[in-house]
């Protein structure tokens, strides 16, 4: 999976550089607007990186990004882009480490925030007047915060405080709380971490879920603002936990002995994703090396397979249209290259709206 970085420890060096990425066409993030009619994705080819944009219903894709160029290196560190709650604009992490936005529609491109180091993970509030990060040096990391406001290059304010790595930032659906992953050296982020909250309203600070010795990632909210989940191995297993807004009586939505992702890395992981309707969720579990999808209800937290469960392949980057007739997922396999794909979440059929493959 990569290496542990000695001048850093907590962090984890990917396996994959821009170098190995140069090698492959690679798709990585879909992630469907909040209209439902296009899906956004990553694609890293030759060493350049670009976010595409694809028709729902099918049809070609095209470059969204260009000037600067997307970071092709997000692909396998997570955290390229997010839309606007309107779907006029995407922001993504650029090929220079800044955070830039673009309008869909056509347009230049403009600097989102201001500051050193490297931005990325840009999560925007669901008002579309905010917009949380990564904001990452060599010796800190934080979450911060930059006002939204189109061609205007804003100066952020931290939201975190204290830890020494941050991922993950995510908004309530009333924009009141924002949340994140976060842990200290020597841990690795497997190995112990918090789910933190700020409260933006009171601005105060909390942890809601994890430890030293518990391991926890990929905090959101539900659409309706009245559950917080995310994924976290106090049962021995990680597995998805529920609690209340504020962070509040945690507990495990489903406990059972398999993996509901895999270990945190990097931002970006998406191997769950609510419905629109608020009582569902759909996730990835790990079955001998295949990240198969399950449907979970809130109401008796029962979970079924989507489709047949015995097919090869593995799905991850999921999010769930806002009809709710499908999950938008990367799918692959052995034998199957990278594709961007639209998934039936009641029979599991799925179409293919982009596919990648080998370079040459």
């Amino acid at each position: 999976m990569g290496a542990r970085n000695p001048e850093r420890p907590g962090l984890w060096e990917p396996a994959f550089t821009p170098a190995t990425v140069a090698e492959v066409r690679s798709l990585a993030e879909p992630k469907v607007s909040p209209d439902g009619r296009w899906v956004a994705y990553l694609e890293s080819y030759d060493g350049r990186g670009a976010i595409m944009v694809v028709p729902r219903a099918g049809g070609p894709a095209r470059p969204l990004t260009t000037d600067p160029p997307a970071s092709p290196a997000a692909a396998y560190g997570g955290g390229a882009f997010d839309w606007s709650p309107d779907g006029r604009w995407v922001v993504y992490s650029a090929a220079d480490g800044k955070l830039w936005a673009v309008p869909v529609d056509g347009g230049r491109a403009w600097r989102l925030a201001e500051g050193e180091g490297r931005q990325r993970a840009p999560a925007f509030s669901p008002d579309g007047r905010l917009v949380a990060f990564l904001a990452e040096r060599e010796d800190a990391a934080d979450v911060a915060v930059v006002e939204f406001s189109p061609g205007v290059t804003g100066w952020p304010w931290r939201a975190s405080a204290g830890a020494d790595f941050v991922l993950d930032p995510a908004f309530s659906p009333d924009g009141r709380f924002l949340v994140w992953q976060e842990w200290d050296r020597p841990n690795m982020a497997w190995d112990g971490s918090r789910i933190a909250l700020l409260d933006l309203t009171a601005r105060e600070r909390r942890l809601v879920a994890g430890g030293d010795e518990v391991a926890v990632s990929q905090p959101r909210y539900s659409p309706d603002g009245r559950h917080l989940t995310f994924l976290c191995d106090a049962g021995g297993w990680l597995n998805l936990w529920v609690a209340d807004p504020d962070g509040g009586n945690p507990r495990p939505l489903i406990p059972e002995e398999f993996e509901a992702g895999p270990p945190a890395w990097g931002p970006g992981a998406r191997t769950y994703a609510w419905a629109p309707d608020g009582n569902r969720l759909v996730y990835a579990r790990n079955e001998a090396g295949h990240w198969r999808l399950r449907v979970i209800s809130l109401e008796g937290a029962s979970a079924r397979p989507v489709g047949n469960p015995t097919l090869p392949g593995s799905f991850a980057a999921l999010s769930w249209t806002p009809d709710g007739r499908e999950v938008i997922a990367l799918y692959s396999g052995s034998a199957v290259p990278p594709q961007v794909v639209a998934v039936n979440p009641e029979d599991g059929q799925r179409r293919v709206l982009a596919v990648g493959a080998p370079a040459g």
